[in-house]
């Protein structure tokens, strides 16, 4: 059970409007969602309209209440900063047309966003006009729903799926993003492979000096918005690819948070709420849970795919955060990733593993190249990984779960010993990468991290 924040609980109302007014010329009208604390307000602007007219009708009220839900939560989590206890007593109230079938199934939305942001959750829901939903829903199509992030994880799993003609669902807030996403689903289209690509904008209004950097809340907006469109096609098939080390998220050291934005406990707990909520079974499944990302990128190896690999971001900055990073340094930005953060460096170690090394993005920081001249903050990220690394390498599997409770995972086919072993060809890719790509002076500094396993 979660912490509560300094014993606060924080009070938000869902205020929903949809605006009259005349639509702008390059869409309809965007519908507006006030979430109001105190004094205080903030604003997420989106059109469900993106998605009526990729699927050719109106949503359900059932869809529409799922998507108002995500997106009230997301903007609540984005809102409230977390303090040194990490978790948060979060109270919200969210209008919806179907209040019956919600109070039904409060509790496997509360299990659900409690066991992804480990916070403690307290929802309740008011009726609004709208028509109650009657549709029946049945899984009759076998199309998969993968959602497409533009990341390195999604572009293959999308390709994986191509013989099924996959809906490819993406999420985005800025225009470089959803640049990526439409690139990177093209050239997955052609005249064998047939797909669809439903990106959905979602964007924040209000000041972002107070907005909460974890956003962990943000995979079930994400999710959320891949269930409308199964729930819509009557598909029962929802994929979400992610690598295995970053789905489980083992928490390598005290100074690293772990995240659950992929965890196969997320996936099977949203999979029984939308199932309930929509009375058909929605599969939602990471066909990489226990996969290394090297052995993902391997995948396309030899394939007409693999040249895209390298248009694929994996960076936690971009784009924003990417081009603030470049003014700073005062360094041209070439590419499309800061090569720092934790992504930067598995999708570094991933691409060497698959033998890519050459065929990569270009990164704005070169760790192996420019070590020691590096800040402290990815001294200490890479030091944190070599121990975690050289710790999976020489503890057998009962030792590996005391020290690390997080690989206890056991969700159908994730079992602990499936977990294990794939951290430790994860922890022998890292040190090959590192010994192979690293200067003189890491291989020094690291040499007792650094042993062949």
């Amino acid at each position: 059970m979660p912490t509560p924040f300094e014993g606060k609980v924080e009070e938000y109302n869902i205020k929903l409007e949809s605006k009259s007014t005349r639509p702008k010329p390059k869409g309809p009208p965007i519908r507006r969602l006030e979430l109001r604390r105190g004094t205080e307000s903030t604003e997420i602007r989106f059109k469900p309209e993106q998605l009526e007219r990729y699927v050719g009708h109106p949503l359900d009220s059932k869809i529409k209440d799922l998507l108002d839900i995500a997106i009230a939560v997301y903007v609540q989590d984005r809102t409230i900063p977390r303090g040194p206890q990490w978790s948060r007593d979060l109270s919200l109230s969210v209008p919806v047309r179907n209040k019956a079938l919600w109070d039904k199934n409060l509790g496997c939305l509360v299990s659900c966003l409690s066991e992804l942001t480990e916070d403690v959750y307290s929802i309740s829901f008011s009726r609004i006009r709208g028509e109650i939903s009657d549709a029946q829903f049945k899984a009759t199509n076998d199309r998969p729903v993968c959602l497409f992030s533009g990341g390195l994880d999604s572009y293959v799993g999308a390709a994986a799926h191509l013989e099924s003609n996959p809906i490819l669902v993406s999420h985005y807030s800025s225009s470089r993003v959803r640049s990526v996403q439409d690139r990177l689903a093209a050239s997955l289209t052609t005249q064998k492979a047939k797909l669809d690509h439903y990106p959905v904008r979602v964007s924040l209004s209000g000041s972002k000096s107070t907005r909460e950097a974890s956003q962990l809340s943000r995979s079930f907006l994400f999710l959320s918005i891949g269930a409308a469109v199964a729930a819509d096609t009557r598909s029962g098939n929802l994929i979400m690819s992610e690598n295995g080390p970053i789905a489980i998220n083992v928490r390598i050291s005290e100074s690293r948070t772990n995240t659950r934005t992929a965890h196969p406990k997320v996936l099977a707990l949203f999979s029984t709420l939308v199932s309930y909520v929509f009375g058909m079974d929605i599969r939602v499944s990471n066909p990489f849970g226990l996969q290394t990302k090297g052995e993902i990128a391997r995948k396309l190896v030899g394939t007409s795919y693999e040249k895209n690999l390298r248009h694929s971001v994996s960076c936690w900055r971009y784009p924003r955060g990417l081009i603030s990073l470049s003014r700073s340094l005062h360094r041209p930005l070439l590419g499309n990733h800061c090569g720092i953060c934790y992504p930067c460096i598995m999708r570094r170690v991933a691409m060497n593993a698959a033998g890519l090394h050459g065929a990569d993005d270009q990164y704005l920081v070169d760790i192996f190249s420019e070590y020691p001249k590096v800040d402290t903050q990815t001294t200490a990220t890479i030091l944190d990984l070599l121990r975690f690394c050289d710790k999976v390498n020489d503890l057998g599997q009962l030792a590996l779960v005391r020290e690390y409770p997080d690989m206890a995972v056991r969700v159908g086919a994730i079992t602990p010993e499936g977990v294990i072993e794939m951290h430790k060809r994860f922890s022998s890719e890292v040190i090959q990468c590192f010994r192979e790509r690293g200067s003189a002076q890491l291989g020094t500094d690291f040499s007792s991290l650094l042993r062949a396993p």
